[in-house]
């Protein structure tokens, strides 16, 4: 599997942050318009899914692979680390801690 390295800017930081913290360690992720398809074809009221599921933990096992798999670096030692350091042509330290 492979990975692109992204790095948001400050602003889009701002927005995207607080929106990972609220995933967590995993997220079903609705749009705005598939929410509201979701309500209309399945005969809920709007904002329903808000008030009810909109976060709840549930057991989910992502059919089997996710649409897109993420992983966030909140600390400097952390696997992600590596990749991005080899990247850019830095030597990784033998004894690099990947937690």
């Amino acid at each position: 599997m492979a990975a692109y390295i992204v790095c948001p800017s400050e602003a889009e930081w701002a927005v995207i942050g607080p929106f990972l913290e609220k995933c967590q360690e995993g997220a079903i992720i609705i749009s705005p318009g598939i929410r509201l398809a979701i309500e209309s074809e399945f005969g809920m009221t709007q904002g329903q899914i808000d008030d009810e599921a909109a976060g709840q933990n549930v057991d989910y096992d992502y059919g089997g692979e996710c649409d897109i798999m993420l992983d966030v670096l909140r600390v400097t030692q952390h696997m992600g680390v590596k990749p991005v350091l080899e990247e850019c042509g830095v030597t990784v330290p033998e004894d690099f801690d990947e937690r």
